[in-house]
C-alpha cells in the first residue's frame, strides 16, 4: 500500500466528537485520488511508538475543492483519539489513495430514485453519494432516513439542511433520534414536571418496525425501481436487510457497508498449522504458521508491508484471491456471495484450515 504525503487544509467541527480533515492535493498526485463517492481513504500515523493505520470514508463530493474524510473519536479508538488531540491545519500527514467498492456511479441521462439508509457515522460516505447523486442527475430523487442520537449528534446537519433547501423536490430527509434532548422548565415548577423535548421529528433506533414504517410512508409500491445504500452498525444493516428482502428487494440492488458489527458475530474460526505461499509485492512468501493468527498478522510481524487498513473485516484494503488450499473467516462484511465465489479473501480474518495454502494479492 503506497501512502503519499498530504497536508491539512482545513480541519472542521461537525459535532462534539466528530471532525472533518481536508486535505490539499497537489498537481502530481491529483489523479491518484480521483474517486467515486463511497470509497475511503487509509489515514496512518505513529501512536505511541506503534503504526496504526485505519479506513475513513470520504465525505466530501468528487466535484468539492478538497478530498476530505470525517472522523468519530471512538473510545479506545487509538487512531481516531490521536488525531482528535494532535492533527492540526498545515500539519503534512500520510494518506493512501481511494479504496471500496461501496460506490455509487451517476449518469447525466439517469431518471431515478435512491434510498440511502444511515446510523450514526455511516452518513459519512451517505453524505458524499447524495451530492453527487443530486448534482450529476436533475432528474434522480433520493430519500434518506438517518438515525442519529440526539440533535447535537446529527453529524453534517448543516449540510443536509442546505441540500434539502438547495434540491427541494429531489431530497427526501427523515431524521430519528434515539434518545431527543429535553428540557425542564425554569423555577419550581420544573422540579414537578417531566422534562420536555422541542424534537418534532421521528424518534427511536433504526428498528425492524422504524423500517416498516419508512417504507409504507415513503417507498411503498416503487420498492422495485430503487436501489438501497445502508451504512452504519451491523444490527441496522442486518435489520434493513431483512425488512428490504420481506418487501421483494433482490440483493443486487442492495448495497451495504458496515461501521462496526453485527451483535450476532458468526462463530470463532479456529485456524491449523500450514505452509501459507503468498504473492506479494513481486515477491513469493512462504510462511509455515501455526493458524492462530489471521493470515494478515503474520504477514505484518514479517514485517513484508501486506496492504491493511480496518483490521475488523469491514473494509477491502487487505483482499486477495486463493489460489490453492482452503481458508476460513470469522468475518467478511466487506465481501459478497459473489466476491466469495471468486475465491477472494480478506487476509485480515482469514487463516488456513488445509495444509497448504496459497494466496496472491494481485487481484
Amino acid at each position: 500500500m503506497n501512502f503519499v504525503k498530504l497536508r491539512i487544509h482545513k480541519i472542521q467541527l461537525e459535532t462534539a466528537d466528530t471532525i472533518s480533515v481536508l486535505f490539499d492535493l497537489p498537481n502530481e498526485v491529483k489523479n491518484q485520488f480521483d474517486f467515486t463517492p463511497g470509497q475511503y481513504l487509509t489515514l496512518k500515523d505513529e501512536v505511541n511508538g506503534t503504526e496504526v493505520r485505519r479506513a475513513y470514508s470520504i465525505s466530501s463530493a468528487p466535484h468539492d475543492a478538497h478530498i476530505g474524510v470525517t472522523i468519530k473519536r471512538i473510545p479506545g479508538g487509538r487512531l481516531s483519539t490521536f488525531i482528535h488531540s494532535n492533527w492540526k491545519v498545515d500539519d503534512v500527514v500520510e494518506v493512501a489513495p481511494p479504496e471500496g467498492n461501496f460506490v455509487l456511479t451517476t449518469d447525466h441521462d439517469k431518471k431515478r430514485t435512491v434510498c440511502f439508509i444511515a446510523a450514526g457515522s455511516g452518513i459519512t460516505p451517505i453524505v458524499s453519494m447524495i451530492k453527487t447523486l443530486l448534482e450529476n442527475e436533475p432528474m434522480s430523487k433520493a430519500i434518506l432516513l438517518y438515525g442519529s442520537r440526539n440533535e447535537e449528534n446529527i453529524i453534517f446537519k448543516d449540510t443536509l439542511d442546505v441540500l434539502a433547501k438547495k434540491y427541494e423536490g429531489q431530497l427526501n430527509i427523515v431524521h430519528t433520534l434515539s434518545a431527543p434532548m429535553k428540557e425542564k422548565e425554569p423555577g419550581l415548577i420544573g422540579i414537578f414536571k417531566k422534562s420536555k423535548t422541542s424534537w418534532k421529528g421521528e424518534t427511536g433506533r433504526i428498528s425492524k418496525e422504524k423500517l416498516e414504517r419508512f417504507f409504507k410512508d415513503h417507498i411503498g409500491a416503487d420498492n422495485a425501481k430503487i436501489m438501497y445504500y445502508l451504512c452504519g452498525p451491523g444490527d441496522m444493516i442486518s435489520n434493513a436487510e431483512k425488512v428490504l428482502e420481506k418487501h421483494g428487494v433482490d440483493k443486487p440492488r442492495i448495497h451495504r457497508e458496515f461501521f462496526s458489527t453485527p451483535t450476532e458475530k458468526d462463530n470463532p474460526v479456529t485456524g491449523s498449522a500450514a505452509l501459507v505461499k503468498v504473492h506479494l509485492n513481486g515477491e513469493i512468501i512462504e510462511m509455515n504458521i501455526d493458524g492462530k493468527k489471521p493470515i494478515l498478522d503474520e504477514l505484518i510481524a514479517r514485517k513484508k508491508n501486506p496492504p491493511y487498513s480496518c483490521t475488523s473485516g469491514a473494509c477491502s484494503s487487505c483482499m486477495a484471491k486463493t489460489i490453492e488450499g482452503e481458508v476460513k473467516m470469522e468475518s467478511c462484511y466487506a465481501l459478497d456471495e459473489e466476491d466469495l465465489k471468486k475465491g477472494l479473501i480478506l487476509t485480515c480474518q482469514a487463516k488456513p484450515v488445509t495444509s497448504v495454502v496459497e494466496i496472491t494479492y494481485d487481484v
